[in-house]
């Protein structure tokens, strides 16, 4: 997706940008165009009962391959980085965001 800006989306989007897998990113700019086209402002539903579900199989296959060099190189990587590195991180990024529990 060329010339994408995930703070086009988020008032936050570029600090988020730098922290995330471009997969994730997709994912919380597509969540947040579709609670806008759903007319769904945060706060004005109940997050119970809202979920989240985001298709995907390896959508962070780049950055598996990046962080394996790095172990491959230094003999580690950040604890942290396993949260962007499964499938699901996409949709655990949402909700978490948005605090949708559903």
């Amino acid at each position: 997706v060329q010339g994408f800006d995930l703070g086009s989306f988020l008032p936050r989007g570029r600090a988020l940008a730098r922290s995330l897998p471009r997969p994730s990113q997709f994912a919380l700019a597509a969540a947040t165009l579709a609670l806008d086209d759903a007319a769904l402002a945060p706060g004005s539903f109940d997050p119970e009962k809202v979920g989240v579900y985001v298709g995907t199989s390896v959508g962070a296959l780049g950055e598996i391959f990046q962080a394996r060099e790095r172990h491959d190189e230094v003999g580690y990587v950040s604890a942290a980085l396993s949260f962007h590195l499964f499938n699901q991180s996409g949709a655990c990024l949402v909700s978490s965001h948005y605090d949708l529990r559903g």
